[in-house]
C-alpha cells in the first residue's frame, strides 16, 4: 500500500510541470485567437499596435509598449481602458504584461516564418532573391517573374495587406507605422530592385530610364492587388489570384523595359 502510495504521489510530481505548462500554451492560445478576433495586430517600436477590425467606437489604434497602453496617442489606465473598450480590456491588459519578445512569440505562426513579424521577413525575402540573381547572375527577363512570383508567394505568409492598410489608415495619426514599414519592407524592396535594374541596364538589358521609376512601375499594380483584396474583395469585389497577377504583370511590363536586342 505504501509503494503504491509512494508511486502515485512520483507520478503526479513528474506530470504536473507538463500539464502547467500545457495549460499555459492553451490560455496562451485562447489569448491569441480572442485578440486576433477583434484586431488587426501591427509591430510598433517596442511593443505592438492593435486596430480595431470593425469601428464601433472612437478607438482607432490601441498601443502596448513596456508595459504601457495608450489609445489613438495617448497612455491610459486599466480602468480607462475598460470604460473606453469594455470586455476587450482584460484580454489587453493581459498581453501588456507580456515582455516584447513574449508579445511576438504569442502572435507567430505555427510552421512557418513568423507571420507577426512581417517587417523582417519581408525584408529577408527580398534580399533573399537579390543575393541568388546575384549568385547566378540571372539575366533581368528571369529576375522580374522570380521576385514578382516571390511577393504574391508572401503574401499568402503574412498579413502584408493588412499590416498596408493599417499603414495607409493611420500613419498621418501614428507616424511611427509608416516610419517601420519605410525602413523596413518599401525603402528595401525598393532598393533591392533599384539595384537590379540598374545591373540590367549597364548590361544593355533593360532601355535607359530611372531605374527608381521603373521599380515603382513594377511594384505599383502589386500592391494595388494586395489592397483589393484585402479592402474591396471583402466587401464583394471579385477574388483576385496575386499569382496569375504577377505573372502576366512580369509579361506586360518586360515588353517595355526590355531593349530591342534582348526581345
Amino acid at each position: 500500500m505504501k509503494t503504491t502510495a509512494w508511486l502515485l504521489a512520483i507520478t503526479l510530481a513528474a506530470t504536473a510541470p507538463v500539464a502547467s505548462a500545457q495549460r499555459a500554451t492553451d490560455d496562451q492560445q485562447a489569448l491569441r485567437q480572442r485578440i486576433e478576433a477583434r484586431y488587426d495586430v501591427v509591430p510598433l517600436t517596442g511593443g505592438i499596435g492593435l486596430r480595431p477590425r470593425t469601428r464601433g467606437g472612437d478607438v482607432r489604434l490601441i498601443e502596448i509598449a513596456d508595459g504601457t497602453i495608450s489609445l489613438n496617442g495617448v497612455a491610459v489606465t486599466g480602468r480607462e481602458l475598460r470604460d473606453r473598450i469594455g470586455a476587450d480590456a482584460d484580454a489587453i491588459l493581459q498581453v501588456s504584461y507580456l515582455s516584447a519578445d513574449d508579445q511576438r512569440a504569442l502572435f507567430a505562426a505555427e510552421k512557418s516564418p513568423a507571420r507577426f513579424d512581417v517587417f523582417n521577413v519581408a525584408t529577408d525575402d527580398y534580399i533573399t532573391v537579390r543575393e541568388i540573381a546575384d549568385k547566378l547572375e540571372l539575366p533581368f527577363a528571369q529576375i522580374v517573374p522570380l521576385f514578382l512570383a516571390n511577393f504574391a508567394a508572401m503574401t499568402d505568409r503574412l498579413p502584408v495587406g493588412a499590416v498596408a492598410k493599417i499603414v495607409i489608415g493611420e500613419s498621418r495619426n501614428f507616424p511611427d507605422l509608416a516610419k517601420i514599414w519605410h525602413d523596413q519592407v518599401a525603402s528595401g524592396a525598393l532598393s533591392a530592385l533599384e539595384q537590379l535594374i540598374k545591373r540590367a541596364q549597364d548590361r544593355g538589358e533593360v532601355r535607359p530610364g530611372d531605374a527608381r521609376l521603373m521599380a515603382f512601375s513594377l511594384m505599383g499594380p502589386m500592391l494595388m492587388g494586395v489592397l483589393w483584396r484585402e479592402t474591396l474583395q471583402p466587401a464583394g469585389g471579385q477574388p483576385l489570384d496575386l499569382a496569375k497577377l504577377a505573372a502576366q504583370h512580369g509579361e506586360t511590363v518586360l515588353g517595355g523595359m526590355l531593349t530591342e536586342s534582348v526581345n
